[in-house]
């Protein structure tokens, strides 16, 4: 069972059944929305001839459209982008027409991969989850992904390195990728997955198998470089990312408590991903503050123990720490929330040093 709540001895269930435990410690109860789903459903469909229209905004309102249909006119759910804001808002679940011009014909067999945005935790969280179907990926003539922002003119997405070996390693060509960006797009056919991780809400078991077949593949390359460490505890720093990128203004004192633990001090932008997530695999015991780095549990060994010290509540990580197994502690190390993504601020340490307790870690 998954266990929630604002002190050791004060827990409450998220869900039955969990694979993962994850323990929230001085966490606001309005904090977490629970439960958090992680039996949602999946399917695997195939369309003929189904048309993709580019991301648009409406006048006057704050809300992005864009989404498959098929030839008869009826939305494709599974297309839409898993998330539910002021920004985001669902298709019409039927269209008339194509518009004012004719779509392009894209010829051969396309795999949508859903939405691409720019960022490490990002492409973790929505783009690699599209792919848990086990298929030969190299039959696919093209990839289809939509942009997060309406207006784009690349046709192509921009991908950055770390996101290209993902996607090799999962047996996808990058450069087969496409842009649904500028213009309709008619696909001969378009293989469509459901996406297995939803943004704050839950995923489904078979989200654990992208990341896992990751981690085999890269396991099996003959060309490894060494790793950095041999510890089997890994802690995930932020202390030299520049702003605007969030960081606590004491990391280097909880640098020095993780060291008295026996934890190596790992900066993972400084390595390829290739050698994080072998470090990961490898490890009994992963901590860091909140952050896409520690979106990296998702590679993790079931039954790994994963401390995370919070300047927020972050639910996608609680999604990842279920899906991945992990036994999670989650301390709130501030009193009150950080405004925004991108502020300086102070973890009280000694809420650290009761979270590495409870996990074990002292």
């Amino acid at each position: 069972m998954t266990t929630m709540g604002t002190s050791p001895a004060s827990s409450r269930p998220v869900r039955d059944g969990a694979t993962g435990q994850s323990r929230l410690l001085h966490v606001p109860p309005d904090e977490v929305i629970a439960p958090l789903h992680m039996d949602l459903p999946v399917a695997l469909s195939t369309y003929d001839d189904a048309i993709a229209f580019p991301l648009t905004t409406r006048p006057g309102k704050p809300r992005i459209f864009g989404a498959v249909y098929e030839r008869d006119g009826r939305l494709v759910p599974d297309s839409e982008r898993p998330k539910r804001n002021r920004s985001w808002r669902p298709n019409p679940s039927r269209l008339r027409g194509t518009g004012s011009s004719s779509p392009v014909r894209v010829p051969g067999r396309t795999f949508y991969a859903g939405h691409f945005r720019p960022g490490f935790g990002h492409v973790l969280v929505e783009t690699l989850p599209r792919f848990w179907p086990d298929l030969d990926y190299d039959t696919f003539d093209q990839f289809a992904l939509y942009p997060t922002r309406a207006g784009q003119t690349r046709t192509a997405p921009n991908l950055p390195r770390y996101a290209v070996d993902l996607l090799h390693a999962l047996g996808v060509r990058p450069d087969r990728s496409l842009l649904v960006s500028t213009q309709a797009l008619q696909f001969e056919e378009l293989v469509v997955a459901t996406p297995a991780f939803w943004l704050r809400r839950g995923s489904n078991p078979v989200c654990a198998e992208p990341f896992r077949r990751i981690g085999d593949a890269l396991d099996d390359r003959p060309d490894h470089d060494r790793l950095p460490t041999d510890s089997r505890r890994i802690y995930l720093s932020r202390a030299r990312l520049r702003p605007p990128q969030r960081r606590a203004l004491n990391e280097a004192g909880i640098e020095d408590l993780m060291r008295l633990a026996g934890f190596a001090v790992i900066h993972p932008q400084e390595h390829p991903v290739q050698t994080q997530i072998r470090m990961i695999r490898r490890a009994d015991a992963i901590a860091g503050c909140d952050g896409s780095a520690l979106h990296l549990g998702a590679f993790a060994r079931p039954g790994t123990t994963l401390l995370a010290i919070d300047s927020r509540t972050v639910l996608n990580q609680l999604i990842i720490d279920e899906l991945s197994g992990l036994d999670a502690v989650h301390v709130y190390a501030v009193d009150h929330a950080i405004v925004g993504r991108t502020g300086e601020w102070e973890a009280d340490l000694d809420r650290v040093r009761e979270a590495m307790a409870a996990a074990g870690l002292d």
